[in-house]
């Protein structure tokens, strides 16, 4: 296991690896971390870079690189900027928020409330998922060897052609911009997303998703499976909602 900081113009770094652990403890910042699971690491032993934890409000991680077997989480603390590459991880739970971070391809997104936990959800604000990126939001899954319960939020993303979102179990997207495809199940909301030349799959699994006031514009086409709902849909100039 191996967790090594350094420090440059005041700014502290750590590099975490190998299946190891680093958690800030409350007020603390660090600038430009790198986490990987080399060595041990891997999708249910991950190397994870920690803010907060056990509802305590903690630091601020800034601009990190998470590369596979790798994750950042912010939970009660701040992800601030950051890429998530191939086999890496943002993660905002338990009333954690990760702030502007990019998905690369094959990258992983996920936000909501770790099982056993009682307060907030995290939220993730302004995230720009890339063509191959994913975004998980709610519960009833696991994600790096963590459960989650459900809700959590994500808002004013950016999801690129051939990113997908799935949205379950109380999660929610609001006012965000897509270019791939949002898939909403299971108690899943989206509201006010806009799809240009994106695509919304609405269904009908396990009680069905909900949407209102999606736009579907330019190429884009919102589906709308049994069981699913949709409230005050739009389809502006070359957008296509259908009911199947």
């Amino acid at each position: 296991m191996s967790v090594n900081f350094t420090v440059n113009e005041g700014k502290t770094s750590y590099t975490v690896t190998s299946g190891s652990t680093n958690l800030l403890s409350a007020g603390q910042t660090s600038y430009y971390d790198v986490v990987s699971g080399v060595g041990a690491g891997g999708t249910n032993y991950p190397s994870v870079d920690l803010t907060g934890s056990n509802g305590v409000a903690s630091g601020v991680i800034v601009s990190a690189s998470v590369y596979s077997g790798g994750a950042v989480v912010a939970a009660n603390g701040t992800i601030s900027g950051g890429t998530a590459y191939s086999g890496g991880a943002f993660v905002a739970a338990n009333q954690g928020v990760a702030y502007d971070t990019v998905i690369a391809s094959s990258g992983l997104l996920t936000v909501g409330k770790i099982q056993g936990y009682d307060g907030d959800p995290g939220k993730a604000i302004d995230p720009h998922v890339l063509a191959g990126g994913t975004a998980v939001v709610g519960g009833g899954f696991t994600a790096k060897g963590v459960t989650f319960s459900g809700a959590g939020v994500i808002s004013g993303g950016t999801f690129d052609l051939g990113s997908v979102e799935d949205i379950t179990s109380a999660g929610t997207n609001i006012g965000s911009l897509f270019g791939g495809t949002q898939i909403l199940s299971a108690g899943g909301t989206s509201l006010s997303d806009i799809f240009s030349g994106g695509t919304q799959l609405i269904s009908g699994v396990n009680g069905g998703g909900y949407a209102s006031g999606s736009i579907v514009s330019s190429g884009g086409k919102v589906d709308v499976y049994s069981a699913g709902i949709l409230s005050a849909g739009t389809a502006a100039a070359g957008g296509t909602i259908m009911v199947e």
